[in-house]
Order: structure tokens, then C-alpha cells, then sequence
């Protein structure tokens, strides 16, 4: 789970300039578990496992709604017939406009 163990490519100012790090779903929960211990912060845990706190934090928010963390499910979407027609009223003429030629009468 930890990111150790992984050859880690920096840049000169220490930026990670590898490729990207997959979690799986169970190590994003595993992860958002341990900041729900009382006294451990989410800095805390993020920096542990080399995570950027705010992405921690995403990961919170998905797991308290009980939403997908971003894998994709298979077979989750079922996709229904669909009959196609034309409408039932079409369009005959176009809106006619006020003609602008005639002088508006305002009277005081």
C-alpha cells in the first residue's frame, strides 16, 4: 500500500514527476478510515502514504456519500429501448414581427 518501496522520479525542485499513482478502492477506504480515528488529522495521513491532503479529502467526501471513488463498475448502467418518431405538431409558418415602418402613436 505504501509508496516507498517504488522508485519515486523527482524534478529539481522535489517535485514527483513520474507517472501517476493508482490507488485501488480498498486502499483509498483503508486510507479515509484512518483519519476517522479520533485525534489523527488528514495531513497526517496523507503525508504518511504520500497523498496530497486535499485529495484525501475528495476521497472522504465520496466515501461518506457512498459514491464510486472513481473506479469503473461494469454491467452498472442498463440501457433501455428507445422508439424514435416525428413530433406531433410541426411547425407551419414562421412568427411574423411588427413591421418598424409605421410611426408608434403615444399619446399624453
Amino acid at each position: 500500500m505504501g509508496t516507498s518501496a517504488e522508485t519515486v522520479m523527482k524534478d529539481k525542485p522535489g517535485r514527483r514527476s513520474g507517472p501517476r499513482r493508482k490507488y485501488t478502492v480498498s486502499e483509498k477506504c483503508a486510507m479515509v478510515e484512518e483519519t476517522q480515528v479520533h485525534g489523527v488529522s488528514v495531513p497526517e495521513v496523507a503525508q504518511r502514504h504520500g497523498v496530497n491532503a486535499n485529495l484525501l479529502s475528495v476521497w472522504r467526501r465520496l466515501y461518506w456519500r457512498g459514491l464510486p471513488t472513481g473506479e469503473a463498475r461494469s454491467g452498472a448502467t442498463t440501457l433501455l429501448p428507445v422508439d424514435v418518431s416525428t413530433p406531433t405538431m410541426l411547425p407551419t409558418e414562421r412568427a411574423v414581427a411588427p413591421k418598424a415602418d409605421r410611426p408608434l402613436s403615444i399619446e399624453v
